[in-house]
């Protein structure tokens, strides 16, 4: 469909905008004065998290081709790695980066296993003439062959995958704590569990009121079983506002593919 090529231009030009906002707003000399739970801080890495999630739906069901989707995919952590390791310069935030980078990671992971699953049954993330029939007898005789271009897409994603670890990760700084790494891995299930919830009441295929009523009961059991984990007030204000605003800006992208006619289509 030609009109979705402009919508998702439009979608991908605010979203950089968006976040060159979002980063000027929080400040570089002022990211040492703020400290989780901050709400502003939560609003900024709802804006992280939404667009990773977004990046491994993408990686995961777009019709590209696989080192391309995978490099995309990096590309999107690497770039929100890097910004949040510069806006901490060094200090103790740092920490914070740090441990963002591992979430962050953890789930793109969780996102896409199982949507890798999903496209192992012959699902995409596609328009309705974006999809050719499949045919398992030539898939099956096809011999294995690979181009150039392919294998140094490959090799692309390879790097950016490294180039991530290497300069956003300082394992000195990662969590020697248990309960942090317990929290971490609930705040990553709880971002994979909205963003797949999210996906399927947009783009799902099925008719009713299921997809949606799935989608309040996930967001509203992630959010009360947070604000019961929460020690203070100012957890529970940082939470929600992580929490919610994620779920709008998904809801927001994966509106305007909705609009652009993209569906998950077998």
């Amino acid at each position: 469909m030609k009109h979705s090529r402009p919508l998702i231009s439009l979608l991908l030009t605010a979203t950089v905008l968006v976040d060159l906002v979002a980063v000027s707003l929080v400040g570089f000399d002022a990211w040492e004065l703020r400290v989780w739970p901050d709400p502003t801080l939560g609003a900024l890495y709802a804006l992280t998290f939404s667009q990773a999630s977004l990046a491994a739906i993408w990686a995961a069901l777009s019709t590209a081709s696989a080192p391309w989707r995978l490099t995309g995919g990096f590309l999107v952590l690497a770039l929100w790695s890097l910004g949040l390791a510069a806006l901490s310069g060094g200090a103790p935030g740092l920490r914070d980066s740090t441990e963002c980078v591992v979430l962050l990671l953890a789930q793109a992971v969780l996102i896409f296993v199982p949507l890798w699953g999903v496209r192992a049954k012959h699902f995409r993330l596609a328009t309705a003439f974006q999809l050719p029939a499949i045919s398992t007898g030539d898939a099956a005789s096809r011999p294995l062959q690979f181009s150039l271009g392919y294998l140094l897409a490959w090799m692309t994603a390879v790097a950016a995958l490294l180039g991530l670890w290497q300069y956003t990760v300082r394992y000195d700084l990662l969590p020697r704590i248990a309960a942090h790494w317990a929290e971490g891995g609930l705040l990553a299930l709880a971002h994979t569990a909205i963003a797949l919830a999210s996906l399927w009441a947009v783009l799902g295929n099925r008719r009713g009121p299921w997809r949606p009523m799935t989608l309040c009961l996930v967001t509203g059991a992630v959010i009360s079983t947070f604000c019961l984990l929460a020690s203070t007030r100012e957890h529970v204000v940082a939470l929600l506002v992580l929490l919610l605003v994620q779920t709008m800006l998904l809801l927001g992208s994966l509106g305007v593919f909705r609009v652009a006619g993209y569906r998950i289509r077998a």
